[in-house]
């Protein structure tokens, strides 16, 4: 398995710094780190290999880069179109969204938009319960 996982005897591992939340680099000297950043490391650790991090600044472009084999391993939001050229593991992250609105008197509650918001979601996502 390591051989097919790191052929070049190391793992090149792409870090998108195009999501902070993931990936960013310190302020004060430029070093990497991040959630991805440390799964890299990690996994480098785990199975006693070195790591490259090939750095990018979008996801899009590291799912374009595995057609010139540029990664060994890869941290991007599993997606439909991705699925179907990438194996894909079990979540390593929930990021939890939101939305925000001014503070205004005229606004209606936060939950009453969020709720109208999720209804109509539920309304228009297919299903697939039979």
């Amino acid at each position: 398995m390591l051989h097919d996982l790191a052929p070049s005897g190391r793992i090149r591992c792409a870090i998108n710094l195009g999501n902070s939340v993931l990936a960013q680099r310190d302020p004060s000297g430029g070093k990497l780190r991040g959630v991805s950043v440390d799964l890299a490391r990690a996994l480098g650790e785990r199975l006693g290999v070195e790591i490259e991090l090939v750095l990018f600044d979008a996801a899009g472009k590291v799912f374009e880069a595995m057609a010139s084999g540029a990664w060994d391993v890869a941290f991007l939001a599993e997606d439909p179109k991705r699925a179907s050229h990438i194996l894909f593991t079990l979540p390593y992250l929930g990021i939890e969204g939101a939305y925000m609105v001014p503070a205004m008197a005229s606004t209606p509650q936060p939950t009453s938009i969020g709720m109208a918001l999720a209804l109509r979601w539920v309304r228009a996502a297919p299903t697939t319960c039979s």
